[in-house]
């Protein structure tokens, strides 16, 4: 990937998304920022399980759009460099956003897991093949399959039982849960009774794959994007599945919303994970008890974030004092960074200039801002908006209110002694329309 060089550039470069490996060159550590460490996040979850005897089982806990799927790429690079297995389950794109279950979830690892003996040629253990293909065929599946035509039926007929058709089974499986019909609903309460001996056949397949790759670190599982999927379900996950999900005998790394970590759900699934470590917000400003209306500027906050987009692109793209403006107002979240920049862009392009103005960005914040603030219950959430506008308080609480502001991102928490704030466009929101904290009408 090479920096932009025109503006068109610019927009199609700063998508709000991840970095994957083929970008890894945009890279810009973090870690002394956030929390003070000479180490970055991916190399404190590589070390985790590189220095254990045993399997480590991690949360990977921060908000949406502070890099912590961008540090779990890098965490595949570090991986791929020691020759250690890895499958990813991108649960946004992989998993039905509002219903998915443990059952989907595991369903999706014996496809990727299937996917990787396959290509890696992995010694066929007809006993184990013939245990995953027994659980997953249901009366519903046996649908699925006859929805194919003949000569896709016989070409898998005659290739017999193999890792390839596991996959295609498990596939086949996984589309129907992504589905909108009520067909998943009964695949899953067929599933459900074998997901023993489907958990048992995982651990058999992944002891096949670590004996096959000696001298290397067992097979890591990484399951990513949780946080961008219906909170109730994520719940569900994480305090009546826990076990479920935990019973995998292997590496496991899964984000973990930092709303539900600061729930009171919390302790309940906790213990079956490493010692956390929460990636919290780039810091971009220090807080005022003066004056609601001007916090501090931080300035190695918002000179890290400038590094980081000055890697992409040269300054000449922006007018004077309008990158250090962006990175201000989008107060240290990465991916919303990335959006101002980048529809900022477009607006300009739209008005047939040649650089990011401050008058492209004003348009871009203030839809921000009015569309961000409709994520607002106002009647629940009027006295942690009033306490935090007025800074009588920044502690982190196990406050339902407060970590309903951290999901829809109006909230942020921040490093040192933990401290959380409004968005800063939020909070210059508020400036505008102050009588919604006293009356709840905006």
């Amino acid at each position: 990937m090479e920096k932009a060089k025109t503006l068109k550039e610019v927009y199609n470069i700063f998508r709000p998304s991840a970095l994957t490996l083929k970008e890894k060159d945009f890279y810009q550590k973090t870690a002394k920022i956030r929390n003070g460490r000479s180490y970055e996040m991916h190399a404190y979850l590589f070390n985790r399980m590189d220095d254990s005897d045993r399997r480590v089982h991690q949360l990977m806990i921060g908000h949406t759009g502070c890099g912590k799927s961008t540090e779990l790429y890098m965490l595949t690079g570090k991986l791929e460099d020691v020759k250690t297995p890895y499958i990813i389950i991108d649960a946004k794109v992989d998993l039905d956003f509002f219903t998915f279950t443990y059952i989907d979830i595991m369903v999706k690892i014996v496809e990727e897991l299937a996917k990787y003996a396959d290509k890696n040629d992995i010694p066929i253990n007809v006993k184990l093949l013939e245990t995953f293909q027994e659980a997953l065929n249901t009366q519903t599946t046996e649908q699925i399959l006859t929805a194919q035509s003949s000569v896709e039926i016989e070409a898998e007929a005659k290739a017999g039982l193999s890792f390839s058709f596991i996959a295609k089974l498990a596939s086949k499986i996984t589309a129907s849960f992504k589905t909108g019909s009520g067909m998943k609903e009964t695949l899953r309460l067929e599933i459900k009774p074998n997901m023993l001996a489907i958990t048992a056949a995982v651990n058999e397949l992944l002891k096949e794959i670590n004996k096959n790759k000696p001298n290397v670190n067992n097979m890591v599982i990484i399951i990513d994007e949780l946080e961008k999927c219906s909170p109730e379900t994520v719940r569900k996950l994480f305090v009546n599945d826990i076990n479920a999900i935990t019973s995998i005998n292997t590496h496991l790394i899964i984000s973990c919303p930092l709303n539900l970590y600061r729930s009171s759900d919390a302790p309940i699934f906790e213990p079956h994970f490493s010692k956390p470590d929460i990636m919290p917000m780039i810091k971009t400003h220090e807080i005022t008890h003066d004056c609601p209306q001007k916090n501090k500027p931080y300035d190695e906050g918002i000179a890290i974030v400038e590094q980081l987009v000055l890697k992409r692109v040269d300054a000449s793209f922006f007018e004077e004092g309008v990158l250090r403006y962006i990175i201000t107002k989008a107060g240290g979240n990465l991916r919303d960074t990335s959006y101002i920049i980048e529809n900022s862009a477009f607006e300009a392009m739209m008005n047939d200039k040649h650089k990011i103005d401050m008058m492209s960005v004003d348009m871009i914040i203030r839809d921000f801002a009015s569309e961000r603030f409709l994520r607002i219950n106002l009647k629940e959430s009027k006295n942690v908006l009033r306490t935090l506008y007025y800074h009588e308080d920044h502690s982190p609480r196990n406050d339902k209110d407060l970590t309903d502001l951290l999901f829809v991102g109006v909230v942020f928490e921040y490093n040192g002694e933990r401290w959380v704030d409004l968005h800063p466009i939020i909070r210059d929101h508020l400036t505008k329309h102050e009588h919604v904290l006293k009356n709840g009408n905006e």
